[in-house]
């Protein structure tokens, strides 16, 4: 790299690098907690959805962060917002839908933040559907982060099921991931070769 941007000191440790798009990304996930919306994340693996997420969580004590498996079920789902909300549920997952939704009418510093959210689809998409009861009848932001396929189910649904209802709730944003230059302005505050830092950045990109 030129002398010239070589920093006095090389970094030794990783750290967030708050590049313009995870800003954006940050900005967003705020706006979509103040205003109560539910919103839904879009990139492909690696843009950094799970970061941002887990950022935002750290910044507002309240963000229950779920990551969905393709082996839960609506019951699995409910009971995971409901103990990291502090809300004691019960019974059927009737019963425990009312539980939590009566536990989280009073609450404004709950938000869900679903990350691999296309997992949900596993079975059915009954716990889309779940997540938009719970919003609708509270007001809890909810955040769904995912690949492409995501945006994928909100729009067709699977087979006969139908999102319309969820889709036109929400508001999304689309990353496209760091870029090679970007990254390479990134890599400077490391002690790399010319090359290894192209190539890394190329990677990353």
């Amino acid at each position: 790299l030129p002398v010239e941007t070589e920093p006095v000191e090389y970094r030794q440790e990783l750290y967030i690098w708050e590049h313009e798009e995870y800003m954006t990304a940050l900005g967003w996930c705020g706006y979509i907690y103040n205003k109560r919306k539910m919103g839904v994340l879009i990139g492909a693996p690696g843009t950094g959805k799970t970061t941002i997420l887990k950022q935002m969580a750290a910044q507002h004590p309240g963000c229950i962060y779920v990551e969905a498996m393709s082996s839960m079920r609506v019951r699995d789902l409910v009971s995971i917002i409901a103990r990291d909300a502090g809300i004691t549920v019960k019974g059927n997952v009737y019963s425990r839908m009312q539980d939590l939704i009566a536990g989280l009418k009073s609450r404004r510093d709950v938000a869900i933040l679903i990350d691999e959210a296309e997992y949900l689809k596993k079975w059915d998409v009954d716990k889309f559907e779940y997540l938009r009861k719970i919003w609708d009848n509270t007001g809890t932001p909810v955040i769904l982060a995912g690949t492409p396929e995501l945006e994928t189910i909100l729009t067709r649904g699977a087979g006969k099921d139908n999102l319309a209802q969820l889709y036109r709730r929400k508001y999304e944003l689309q990353l496209k991931g760091i870029s090679e230059k970007v990254a390479l302005t990134h890599l400077r505050h490391y002690h790399l070769t010319t090359d290894a830092a192209k190539m890394l950045a190329q990677i990353g990109a």
